[in-house]
């Protein structure tokens, strides 16, 4: 992990994980066992306790995908003082971004490990942490109650956007001057789905990058501005 640990995760089960066999096997003194029970909060059963949230969401190519952060950041043009969405946010990568080139940054995702170890690590880095706020809400949930952006990113899962933030996008690409989103994707058919709900933007640019290489998965980045 980004704390130089290593982890062993099992998921699923009703009954505890019982990792002293593995743990022995592993040295249980430099690995964390993690068991994540269905349906439950993933929790540490051998091994170092750590905050790093080992079953928060990553991607697996970090190079490639810190190109496509600067590259949806760039997309969205001049940032500075603006206020900015950033909405599946994880532990903040892209926040941390548009912070330091000047922007007041919302930042929701709804893995309360991610943002709680996203915000303490901005707290202890820099003064820009200040001008990142923290929420820990399903995004359809929290859009309501966030200031009117400027500007926006997505970054879904694959199941792409809810349709109650399609609609939101959408009034706000009616309304707004000069709105402009960029929207992050790892499934073309749903990003497909979720541009065809939103018509009061057009397509700037789209990138394609192939995370996967020899899979049917592709990643893009749609750069999108109110018609």
């Amino acid at each position: 992990d980004r704390d130089k640990g290593a982890h062993v995760i099992m998921v699923g089960g009703d009954e505890v994980w019982d990792a002293a066999s593995m743990a022995a096997e592993l040295d249980v003194r430099d690995i964390s066992c993690w068991w994540q029970p269905e349906g439950g909060a993933p929790r540490v059963v051998a091994g170092p306790r750590t905050g790093y949230p080992a079953v928060a969401f990553e991607q697996m190519n970090a190079e490639l995908a810190d190109s496509i952060r600067q590259a949806a950041v760039e997309g969205l043009g001049d940032i500075e003082g603006k206020t900015v969405w950033d909405l599946y946010g994880g532990v903040g990568d892209t926040a941390k971004i548009l912070a330091a080139l000047g922007a007041e940054v919302w930042t929701v995702d709804s893995d309360k490990s991610a943002v709680e170890w996203g915000s303490a690590r901005a707290a202890d880095a820099d003064s820009q942490g200040a001008r990142v706020h923290w929420v820990n809400d399903r995004v359809e949930e929290a859009v309501p109650r966030l200031p009117r952006p400027n500007l926006v990113v997505v970054n879904p899962p694959r199941v792409g956007l809810g349709s109650k933030l399609v609609r939101w996008l959408q009034r706000w690409g009616e309304s707004a001057d000069h709105a402009r989103m960029a929207y992050v994707s790892c499934d073309p058919a749903t990003l497909a789905r979720d541009l065809a709900g939103m018509p009061a933007f057009r397509v700037e640019k789209l990138t394609a990058y192939d995370l996967f290489p020899q899979t049917a998965h592709v990643e893009t980045l749609t750069v999108l501005e109110a018609a």
